[in-house]
């Protein structure tokens, strides 16, 4: 499954809100770029999105110098670097969704994040209740992150 954003923002904030808002997304985003914001738009997928997010960059498809690459965001950021010809072109920039046990651990980074702040004026079992509630974590798992934060 795909979801075809087409162009981002071109600038600022918004352009961040808005690739930000694709985190917790599980299907493929499809994302068009224009030469002069290319490495603009890698550079921050690596910081939402860590260096090992794959990402595939297809330049120029369907015409004389058509590339395509795939890999993590990281290595396909040091290879436009290297080479200024790999920043020339039309792109359409393919963003892999995050798969089941990414979501898992950002979930349980939230919820520990949560739990945190919670356990200091509540206790265990509120702090976990409310925890559950807000992250939709299974209540299980949140009560063993909560032991492991108190012991």
């Amino acid at each position: 499954m795909t979801l075809a954003e087409g162009f981002l923002p071109s600038k600022g904030e918004s352009r961040e809100k808005k690739l930000a808002a694709f985190k917790g997304e599980r299907r493929t985003v499809i994302i068009y770029e224009s030469p002069h914001r290319i490495l603009n738009l890698i550079e921050l997928i690596q910081k939402i999105f860590g260096d090992d997010r794959v990402i595939t960059v297809a330049r120029e498809m369907t015409k004389q110098f058509e590339t395509i690459k795939q890999g993590p965001v990281s290595a396909l950021l040091a290879w436009m670097k290297a080479d200024k010809n790999q920043q020339k072109g039309e792109f359409v920039v393919l963003l892999k969704g995050e798969d089941k046990e990414e979501q898992q651990d950002h979930s349980l980074q939230e919820a520990k994040k949560i739990l945190t702040v919670l356990l200091k004026e509540l206790s265990v079992k509120q702090a976990v209740s409310l925890t559950t509630q807000l992250t939709h974590v299974n209540k299980k798992a949140v009560y063993e992150l909560a032991l492991s934060l108190v012991g």
